[in-house]
């Protein structure tokens, strides 16, 4: 029976499998490229009102799946990359983890950002209270903990920044154990070394609640906290009414912590091609990815200002004069 179906349909059974092959089966790699630029305004919520008069955005970097197709056209598109899966992949970490942190390091960057830009603004931001996650477990980590479990107490202490946590941590001897509680009951973790720092081995993500809260509108597949700087100069322009895009499509990149500090971020070559591609007049880069934003520019000769910045308010000074 098998034998005259395949004897009837074999060209159409053959032509499945080359599809399948050829369209379907995704191959051990990951693709790079300039994704979109995201105006920052269309992620908060609409009934807060930003001047129009130019943008402030982010820039995306795309990733695609790997199949022959796009194996092929990667070869021959320029400003494409190609890299190995286990290169992109972190090492003792699922994919529902790793979507679960960077879904966490968004949601941060945006709280963060929404305190430095109240903070610079000389507006009060009430916060009623901040929470602490397990968002990441390094292989070295000697720990019973679990990514998600949310932080109660440390050394027996409610703690109520990152940095009180590293101080906490750096009270302890090496190889010595700290006892967490969590909502899932007493954890421990023993105190390593690393270049100079103590460490336990975790990453841990706060959440930020705000009386009054700004609403923030972003997909599943958008994540991470490289927009932390774009999003800072957004609520600082709507808070203070300054014009600092002037007529102006700026772009940028770079993470912001809670002192204002920008800091550096991976594909800085993809989002600032992206900014070029979409004519943007002013592409503002953590001073740590400078020099390689600049060497794109002068390889693809783009009409686009460089400018680095080290804290928010370098950001804020040079677009208000400039």
């Amino acid at each position: 029976m098998f034998k005259n179906i395949f004897k009837n349909y074999k060209y159409l059974i053959l032509s499945i499998i080359i599809f399948l092959i050829f369209f379907i089966i995704e191959l051990p790699y990951v693709i790079k490229c300039p994704g979109k630029i995201i105006d920052v305004s269309d992620k908060i919520d609409s009934n807060i009102k930003i001047e129009t008069t130019g943008s402030i955005n982010m820039a995306a970097v795309t990733e695609l799946k790997t199949t022959i197709p796009t194996y092929l056209l990667a070869k021959i598109k320029k400003d494409w990359d190609i890299t190995k899966l286990a290169e992109n992949k972190i090492d003792n970490e699922t994919l529902e983890e790793a979507n679960y942190r960077n879904i966490m390091l968004l949601n941060e960057a945006n709280d963060i950002a929404t305190i430095v830009a109240y903070r610079n603004a000389k507006k009060n931001l009430k916060i009623n209270k901040i929470d602490f996650y397990v968002t990441y477990i390094d292989k070295k980590a000697k720990t019973n903990l679990k990514i998600k479990d949310k932080i109660l107490k440390i050394d027996n202490k409610k703690v109520n920044s990152l940095e009180e946590i590293k101080e906490i941590i750096n009270k302890y001897e090496v190889g010595e154990t700290v006892k967490i509680k969590t909502t899932n009951g007493i954890k421990n973790a023993t105190i390593y070394e690393e270049n100079n720092q103590k460490l336990i081995g975790i990453m841990i993500t706060s959440d930020y609640t705000f009386k009054n809260p700004i609403k923030f509108k972003f997909n599943n597949q958008e994540s991470g906290s490289s927009g932390g700087l774009m999003m800072t100069l957004t609520i600082y322009n709507y808070l203070t009414n300054d014009s600092l895009t002037n007529k102006r499509k700026i772009v940028g990149t770079g993470t912001i912590d809670i002192n204002g500090t920008v800091g550096k971020i991976d594909g800085v070559k993809y989002k600032l091609i992206s900014a070029a591609n979409y004519k943007a007049d002013i592409f503002l880069v953590p001073y740590d990815n400078y020099i390689e934003a600049i060497n794109i520019k002068n390889k693809y000769n783009y009409d686009i200002k460089i400018y680095p910045v080290n804290t928010i308010e370098e950001a804020i000074e040079y677009l208000k004069k400039e």
